[in-house]
């Protein structure tokens, strides 16, 4: 048996929901392109390497919990167009695809839950505490935030199907919903 890299990004040249248009590397995303080519590199006869491609974490995490406080406090916790696709995934279900990828041939594969809009991710929150909307991040805001922010404003409809095909890896949490968001109001 070879050895195996696993490479987790968060930003990266992401494909479109048919796996066939590519980001444009920018500032914000050069580290992670950067780091998905290092990792190519690795491969060889002997070596595999697999590039995970997360979606935004959503649970029991600090970000999780940061934005369940903004949406407390009646702030806007979403950036983008709020009919855009957002790309999530569950905790618990990062760790299991990072488990499948070591067993998978090398390539680059998404992780997360089925596409959720944007506006169904913002109420998801208002509602764990207690309120009936949230508004969104403007975009005047969102560009005063500079071309960094720019990767969180694009719309994801991304598909794990190529993860699930190589290694039967299936998220337990397939679709968003407000369970992800367990004790809330002790946030």
């Amino acid at each position: 048996a070879g050895e195996c890299v696993v490479h987790v990004c968060r930003w990266g040249r992401h494909l479109d929901h048919r796996g066939e248009h590519r980001r444009a590397v920018t500032r914000a995303t050069d580290p992670a392109a950067i780091a998905e080519d290092n990792a190519s590199r690795f491969e060889s006869a002997s070596r595999t390497a697999v590039i995970l491609r997360f979606g935004l974490l959503v649970g029991q995490d600090p970000i999780t919990r940061w934005r369940l406080s903004r949406a407390r406090a009646g702030r806007p916790i979403t950036l983008g167009d709020p009919g855009g696709w957002a790309h999530v995934v569950h905790p618990h279900d990062a760790g299991t695809a990072v488990a499948a990828a070591l067993a998978s041939p090398g390539g680059v594969y998404n992780v997360g839950a089925d596409p959720v809009r944007r506006s169904d991710l913002n109420l998801v929150f208002a509602r764990a505490v207690g309120r009936d909307d949230l508004r969104h991040i403007s975009p005047l805001m969102a560009r005063l935030g500079g071309g960094r922010i720019a990767p969180m404003t694009r719309s994801h409809r991304i598909s794990s199907a190529k993860l699930h095909e190589t290694s039967g890896w299936t998220p337990v949490h397939a679709a968003f919903d407000s369970s992800w968001l367990t004790n809330p109001t002790s946030v």
